[in-house]
Formats: C-alpha cells, structure tokens, sequence
C-alpha cells in the first residue's frame, strides 16, 4: 500500500482532490469545501510537474516490480508456505486499498500482510493506508 499517484494528467484532479480531503492527511474547517478548493488551485502546477516526468506518476510500475520481487523471494525462501501473491492498493488513486481487497475475495486469499512501502510510520501516511483498509 501507498498513495499511488495520476496515471495520466486526467487523473491529477482526482488525486490531489482524494489527498485534500483525507483527515489524516490534513484537518480543515469545512474539509470538503476547502479540499476541493486547494485541489483545484494547485491541479494546474501539479499537472506541469507530472508533464515533466512523462505524463503520469511511475509509482503503479514501480510497486508492482517490487511486488514481484518480494513473491520471488519469498517462494525461494519459503516454498512450503504456498502460493505468494501481491495485490497493490493505493491510497488516493486505481487500484485502490478497496479494489485490492475485492480481488483478493475474488481469489480466495484467506491469509493476507498488509504492509506499506513508506519508510516511516506516520498518521498522514501509513495511518492514512491502515485507516482506510480497516
């Protein structure tokens, strides 16, 4: 689990709107009117940064090789433990905490670690992920 980021500068919007309004993140009087505000002032100026990167964040191609290698591994390491998967959930973007969970009933995963990739603890974020899977 992690933020995720816009795949495409169409999904910009939608991230910093799903980042403004999240408590965890920040708390603000009438959090739904002033997140959809800064969103929208700062979607401009985020969508020119992710321009500069190609487009879109590689955060999704990045997890998912990581997801791999930790599967790897671990059949290596530990074979007779059984079948290792990864499922990526992000916090404000597709494929969401939500959508992970719901592909993982669809496979009969009955044995699940949750972990996020962020190298520290913090409310903000790995609260944020926690709060959202719970």
């Amino acid at each position: 689990m992690n933020m995720g980021g816009p795949r495409t500068l169409d999904d910009v919007g939608p991230f910093l709107q799903n980042i403004f309004l999240d408590r965890d993140i920040i708390k603000l009087p009438a959090q739904r009117l002033l997140g959809q505000f800064i969103a929208k002032r700062r979607v401009n100026k985020v969508k020119d940064q992710y321009r500069q990167i190609g487009g879109g964040s590689p955060i999704e191609k990045w997890t998912r090789i990581q997801g791999e290698g930790m599967v790897d591994i671990l059949r290596h390491t530990k074979p007779e433990a059984g079948v290792y998967s990864y499922y990526v959930g992000f916090r404000y973007t597709e494929p969401s905490i939500s959508t992970a969970l719901e592909s993982m009933v669809e496979d009969g995963i009955d044995h699940v670690i949750a972990f996020t990739q962020y190298q520290q603890y913090s409310s903000s974020t790995t609260g944020s992920n926690f709060n959202e899977l719970y």
